[in-house]
């Protein structure tokens, strides 16, 4: 029944060669519209990058990052003392996770401390003159690799 249903359209398909004025506004319409929603995106991204808030906003975020993070190894240290791991029948294991625990926040800290916040807010900006889609997917995807330890840690101490 399908089959039938998609050689039907097929034919109509067919019907509506070069020549008729249905398929010319077809193409028509999606060749130049998709010229302006390029066009649009492009100057969306622009006015991103030109707006005074972007400058505001990487600022503030990069004063939060570079204090948030020189307390966040200590905060860490000092919680983890007391073994939180949850494995309170076997201790063995509560060790083992807790070093586990400590050599992860200890490469996490290294990691954000040796990554320069001006240089990605700058390349984020960059993004944003090839398109405001662009821009927002880049920044997406690093919100995504931020978060993913903040989400490491939660389920540690869940456990």
């Amino acid at each position: 029944m399908e089959d039938q249903e998609l050689q039907s359209y097929a034919i109509k398909l067919q019907k509506m060669k070069e020549g008729s004025a249905i398929m010319n506004y077809i193409k028509f319409y999606t060749k130049y519209f998709t010229i302006k929603l390029l066009l649009i995106d492009i100057f969306l991204g622009i006015l991103i990058t030109q707006t005074p808030i972007i400058d505001i906003v990487s600022n503030l975020t990069i004063i939060f990052l570079k204090k948030s993070f020189t307390n966040f190894d200590f905060f860490l240290e000092e919680m983890l003392k007391g073994g939180n791991s949850g494995y309170k029948i076997n201790q063995e294991i509560n060790r083992l996770m807790n070093s586990f625990y400590r050599y992860y926040v200890s490469i996490f800290s290294i990691q954000m401390n040796g990554v320069d916040e001006e240089i990605i807010f700058k390349y984020l900006t960059y993004t944003s003159y090839i398109g405001s889609s662009f821009f927002l997917s880049v920044l997406h995807d690093f919100l995504i690799v931020l978060t993913m330890h903040i989400q490491c840690f939660y389920v540690y101490s869940k456990m």
